[in-house]
């Protein structure tokens, strides 16, 4: 047999030894072939086996990094702390993974020392000889991730920006570690952030993928693979809750059933706690374990946010300072008044800063939304309105309370600390000293901050002036939130001021269930700077008893009144204020014995009150005039119309004055008057005074006020005893409507009125029978 021959000069490449064949065998020979390198892997974790899908956003991801591409291909996932943007890139790596021919690594870039040593794991995974200069091991590193057959590179928290060289006028002596990210044909690079402003910096404008919350029904798998079993049917609607209650966002849910795992506590229990300001924070602070982050990184809610909190406070302080005036206030529909007056709130406001486009302003902003602390919409008007973060509220105000602690005290708590030192660690920005010495202040000055400015901003006198409705509408929400930190920055009083205001113009719409709530928390607040008998103490537990009496709670009302006349019977000060005081308590008791049927014990305080008060008021007094048309309204229940029309009558003259009576007054005159006149079937004087009352308070409180509702079921029913039945149905009906929206559907005022329009449909279908029963008759 005669062996193969090969053309030419023998090389290294094409001598075979050891190689023998007999017989009529054939053997071919590639000798062209070279062997695949094996791919090499330093992921850093393990598969998630407990990854829920988010179909959005991997169709998203998988769309614009083709795990099949051979060219060169760069995505971003950006977003809030926690919002699953490594769980993500995790699942995307490990897909990758599968295909033989493909290279996977991970680096994380929180700074350099995490970055670089990442490229030395990769280099040890990749055989390179570890060399002692860095900036050598770096760019080896990179050359060799560079040539392999394909490859894919995550680069995990690149939350500095300038680390890469974005943003580097902040610090021109920072070197950008992007010359040692690869590029090249068949490679891959997948970024993780949360700086929005990755996308059209270290990507393309396109290239970025938002990652927020996730949907009701993710976060509900979330919650379950978490916790290790399915909901049941009857905790349906608290897991709801709970999720909601959790923003959606993947790192809390995941945090809230493992612990429920763990320690077996129920979903009703874990929600009280977040209920309540101490142990929510408590819960937001634990950290169970979890092998798919990092041991070194804050695992908790609040210690994820902190982060970023301390990435902004270095970088923008006015960012900063507004993130922490608004999280002492309510998280939605924030205007942007309320920013600028955040920014710029006790400083020189000369210079033109609290124009809303200013351009520090709009930098203070920027930054916000790039970290997705923020996020902005438009209402109908085109107005801007932002939405803080809810769980980033906690950690704002977290970060303060924690700063304020005595050293021993924050010892205890090891987690924020090392989460901070972290922080401190990453590589910093030069702060553009724009009211640095924010960073220095505590929950205690950005609580008084927030009051400050809503107690400046909320309007006042809102009963008389109904073109203020809409502000006083706009800010209520953020005033009464900032009112719930009072006592932390010792505003009591402000806020009982401001307290004041809300009561007025809950008061000017009828919202009467809503004032009770806000007059207590007055009350609490007044005792606890004064003693229960101070005069202003007393004055707010009348406005509680007024508030009942507002919601038709008569013996509420009675009791209130009556221990504020006790208490007025230890009290001293100023004797007029204190007779004021007294008679304001007494109409108030006489009041509510007349709504309770106790019409001789209210006839007799009334008359009493109103002799003491005349030996001190004219005539002409607002206080005189109002009780005068109390006792009327008494004497005419009683039936005593006489003695009722004779108080009224001096009313009446005085009603023809514009200046001497109050609206209030005048329509509460007009409106007895017109009980009197129907009590003695003068029915179209009664007409004619209601229509008056009704056109009034239509003009003066719209239509939806429930004054005005009054108004309405008055005057449909004396059109029903006017035999104006059609009339009285068509405006019974819309006055029913606007009561089950106002008032509710169980509201006594509601009832009436639904009796009254089934009675009046009665009457008007009767009446048609009567009309057809002739012809009837007749055929």
């Amino acid at each position: 047999m005669s062996g193969p021959t090969f053309p030419g000069s023998i090389q290294g490449s094409n001598v075979l030894t050891g190689i023998q064949a007999s017989g009529s065998a054939r053997q071919t020979f590639n000798f062209n072939s070279r062997s695949n390198p094996r791919p090499r892997y330093a992921i850093g974790y393990a598969r998630n086996e407990d990854f829920i899908p988010r179909p959005d956003i991997n169709a998203d991801l998988e769309h614009m990094l083709p795990m099949d591409s051979a060219e060169n291909q760069s995505a971003a996932l950006w977003g809030l702390g926690g919002s699953g943007k490594t769980q993500i890139a995790l699942d995307y790596a490990h897909k990758r993974s599968r295909n033989p021919t493909c290279s996977v690594f991970w680096v994380h870039a929180d700074n350099e020392a995490t970055f670089a040593q990442g490229y030395k794991t990769i280099a040890v995974v990749l055989g390179l000889e570890m060399q002692p200069d860095e900036q050598v091991l770096l760019k080896s590193v990179c050359s060799a991730i560079r040539s392999l057959q394909r490859w894919v590179l995550v680069v995990d928290n690149a939350d500095d920006l300038s680390l890469f060289g974005v943003e580097s006028s902040t610090n021109t002596s920072k070197k950008s570690f992007l010359e040692y990210i690869p590029h090249g044909p068949n490679g891959t690079v997948l970024w993780t952030s949360r700086n929005e402003q990755i996308a059209g910096s270290l990507v393309g404008v396109g290239r970025g993928i938002k990652v927020m919350q996730m949907t009701a029904d993710e976060s509900a798998k979330l919650f379950n693979a978490s916790r290790g079993r399915p909901t049941r049917e009857e905790e349906s609607e608290d897991v709801q809750h709970l999720l909601e209650e959790l923003q959606w966002l993947p790192l809390a849910i995941s945090q809230a059933g493992a612990y429920m795992r763990r320690t077996g506590t129920t979903i009703g229990n874990y929600l009280s706690s977040l209920k309540e300001e101490s142990e929510r924070w408590s819960v937001l602070n634990k950290a169970e374990f979890d092998r798919h982050r990092r041991e070194d990184a804050p695992n908790s809610v609040l210690g994820t946010f902190s982060i970023s909190i301390h990435r902004i406070k270095q970088d923008n302080e006015t960012a900063y300072r507004i993130l922490h005036v608004l999280a002492f206030i309510d998280n939605q529909n924030i205007s942007l008044d309320l920013i600028a007056a955040a920014a710029t709130f006790g400083r020189d406001e000369s210079a033109g800063e609290t124009s809303h486009d200013s351009p520090r302003l709009e930098r203070a902003i920027r930054r916000l939304k790039d970290f997705s602390f923020i996020t902005e919409q438009q209402n109908e008007a085109n107005e801007r309105l932002f939405e803080l973060h809810k769980l980033v509220q906690d950690a704002a105000r977290y970060s303060l309370y924690v700063s304020d602690l005595p050293g021993a005290d924050q010892k205890t708590l090891g987690f924020w600390r090392g989460a901070i030192a972290k922080a401190k660690a990453m590589r910093p920005f030069k702060s553009k000293r724009d009211g640095q010495e924010d960073s220095c202040r505590g929950e205690a000055y950005f609580a008084s901050v927030a009051l400050q400015i809503m107690h400046r901003i909320y309007p006042q006198g809102t009963y008389f002036y109904p073109e203020s409705w809409s502000d006083c509408e706009r800010y209520l929400a953020h005033a009464l939130q900032a009112c719930v930190w009072a006592e932390i920055c010792h505003k009591e009083n402000v806020a009982s001021e401001l307290l004041e205001r809300i009561c007025d113009y809950l008061f000017s719409r009828g919202r009467y269930r809503e004032i009770v709530h806000v007059a207590r928390r007055r009350l609490g607040l007044l005792r606890k700077i004064h003693d229960k008998r101070h005069l202003d103490s007393i004055w707010a537990l009348v406005d509680v008893g007024w508030s009942h009496f507002a919601l038709d709670q008569y013996d509420e009302a009675e009791k209130r009144g009556l221990e504020a006349l006790d208490l007025l019977k230890e009290t001293t000060g100023d004797q007029e204020e204190l007779d004021r005081l007294r008679w304001d308590c007494e109409r108030l008791v006489f009041l509510a014995y007349h709504k309770q049927g106790r019409l001789a014990e209210a006839e007799q305080m009334a008359t009493t009150t109103l002799d003491q008060a005349r030996q001190h008021l004219d005539e002409g007094h607002e206080f005189i005039i109002g009780c005068r048309i109390d006792l009327a309204e008494i004497y005419a229940k009683q039936g005593k119309l006489k003695e009722a029309e004779k108080i009224l009558g001096r009313i009446r003259e005085l009603i023809t004055d514009e200046s001497a009576v109050s609206f209030e007054h005048k329509h509460a005159a007009l409106n007895n008057l017109a009980r009197i006149c129907y009590e003695r079937g003068q029915y179209d004087e009664t007409e004619k005074l209601l229509s008056q009352v009704l056109k009034a308070n239509r003009e003066k409180f719209g239509e939806e006020h429930p004054v005005t509702l009054v108004s309405m079921y008055d005057l449909a029913y004396i059109w029903r005893s006017l035999g104006k039945n059609e009339d009285a149905l068509e405006m019974m009906r819309k006055c029913s409507q606007l009561q089950h929206k106002v008032l509710g559907v169980d509201h006594q005022y509601t009832k009436m009125a639904d009796e009254v329009i089934q009675e009046l449909i009665e009457e008007i279908e009767e009446s048609r029978d009567d009309d057809l029963a002739p012809r009837r008759t007749g055929m």
